[in-house]
């Protein structure tokens, strides 16, 4: 019995670590500015509240997260994380933007943009935290 073939895509392009860390150092201020904006000492406790953001890589992705808490009766969990931007690696300095969409997918906005870029793209539009 003969077995099935089929092309798979893989990436020849991997992210470095130095690309990690300049990464994350960039999007350090981003994330500081956001815990202060959007984490209150009172919570509203009967809905979802953000208690952290972070940042975090997953192959070749890196994902700009929000964390929330529920203490409400009759809640499904206790929490639950939060993916709102995504930058995918194309090479280095390039990446293609997107946000999380109320489809439960990934739209890419931009493509082929630096990290600096998304950045300010991020900071200006609605898009992708408000």
């Amino acid at each position: 019995m003969p077995t099935k073939k089929a092309w798979v895509f893989t990436s020849q392009k991997k992210i470095t670590e130095k690309d990690k860390a300049e990464l994350t150092n960039l999007f350090e201020p981003l994330i500081a500015d956001y815990k202060a904006k959007f984490i209150n000492a009172k919570p509203n406790k009967q809905e979802n509240y953000v208690v952290n953001f972070y940042s975090k890589f997953y192959s070749r992705f890196f994902y700009l997260c929000a964390e929330y808490k529920a203490e409400y009766e009759g809640r499904r969990f206790d929490g639950f994380e939060e993916k709102f931007a995504r930058l995918e690696f194309v090479e280095t300095n390039k990446y293609n933007l997107a946000y999380f969409r109320h489809t439960g997918q990934w739209w890419t906005v931009e493509y082929n943009v630096t990290p600096e870029f998304c950045l300010k793209y991020i900071t200006n539009n609605g898009l992708f935290f408000n």
